[in-house]
């Protein structure tokens, strides 16, 4: 297994390494809406293609968090995630994460995982919310349905 290029990602958790189904993400400096659905949209094209499943987490914070505490969610999430899944800004307070070879059941471990690691901002309203691709679903549609599934995270 190869090393991440950010060493502070999460490993696939022992599973065998599997052609790359997610780009790269860059930081998380600037939403860029149109460049996180393309993203998307690529993932999900070579989800269909090599008959694999995605889930997509959707986490937003309200609009008068202070910006540090976005950021520091970010680097939490980005370090909760496996090195081959997405993340990507997706507006001013709000963030995307694409998982790769999860759907269903199989997904709950790793979305267990992921609220233990944002109840640390419940205290900040922070929304978590998932959708899992069904098949022939664009970006906009699987992005939608994650946003109307986010709800407050209770503190742990």
């Amino acid at each position: 297994m190869t090393e991440p290029a950010d060493p502070h990602r999460r490993q696939a958790d022992g599973r065998p390494q599997r052609p790359a189904l997610i780009a790269p993400t860059p930081g998380l400096d600037a939403a860029v809406p149109a460049e996180v659905r393309r993203s998307i949209d690529v993932a999900l094209e070579r989800a269909r293609a090599g008959r694999r499943h995605v889930t997509l987490v959707a986490a937003a914070l309200p609009a008068d968090v202070d910006g540090g505490v976005y950021d520091h969610l970010a680097t939490a999430l980005r370090r909760a995630i496996r090195s081959g899944d997405g993340l990507w800004s997706d507006g001013p307070r709000s963030m995307v994460a694409l998982l790769a070879d999860l759907s269903g059941p199989g997904a709950q471990p790793v979305l267990e995982r992921l609220e233990r690691v944002v109840q640390a901002f419940a205290g900040d309203g922070v929304e978590l919310g998932r959708a899992s691709a069904p098949p022939g679903i664009g970006a906009l549609d699987l992005l939608d349905l994650a946003r109307a599934d986010r709800r407050p995270v209770a503190g742990g």
